[in-house]
């Protein structure tokens, strides 16, 4: 992965040009309320999703565009452990923030741990299907993406969404 400034360098890319385009993206992105309607879509998922490999792609699609936008906003860093962003105009991580991650975590959640697994015992749970194994690893990628903006942030909300649910698994 380069970092923000052998990008910048690499590509001959205008800093002032490319962070204004970038910006507008953001701003029309979150304006139409995308990320929101995302958000509902995804965290009203509440069963396994095996034997609709469509929506499971659907899904992965989104957390992909989810991955590419936060992708670009790491871009902006030129340090990639420490405090990131301090103005961020976009709103874009206030958004993910009151999106609880766009609903990710919930869809994860909802469809692994809501898929009918036998209860604790001898019996073992059938391994999960490629492409729920394949949405569940974008996920996970795009909440590493995430974390790299803003660490705190994402163990604040994982906290805060395992203490909201239901945990008669444990």
């Amino acid at each position: 992965m380069l970092s923000g400034l052998n990008f910048f360098s690499f590509y001959k890319i205008n800093k002032k040009f490319y962070f204004l385009w970038r910006n507008l993206i953001y701003s029309y992105i979150i304006s139409i309320g995308m990320i929101d309607k995302l958000s509902l879509f995804m965290s009203n998922i509440r069963g396994p999703i095996d034997e609709t490999p469509e929506l499971a792609y659907f899904f992965q699609n989104i957390i992909s565009l989810l991955t590419s936008i936060t992708n670009l906003m790491t871009l902006r860093c030129d340090n990639i452990f420490g405090a990131k962003i301090v103005d961020d105009e976009t709103q874009f991580m206030m958004t993910l923030r009151m999106t609880h991650i766009c609903g990710v975590v919930s869809l994860i959640y909802g469809m692994l741990l809501h898929s009918g697994a036998p209860v604790r015992g001898d019996n073992v749970p059938p391994i999960a299907p490629k492409h729920t194994l394949d949405l569940t690893l974008e996920a996970i990628q795009f909440i590493n993406h995430v974390s790299l903006l803003d660490l705190t942030m994402i163990q604040v909300l994982i906290y805060l969404i395992f203490m909201s649910t239901d945990k008669t698994f444990i």
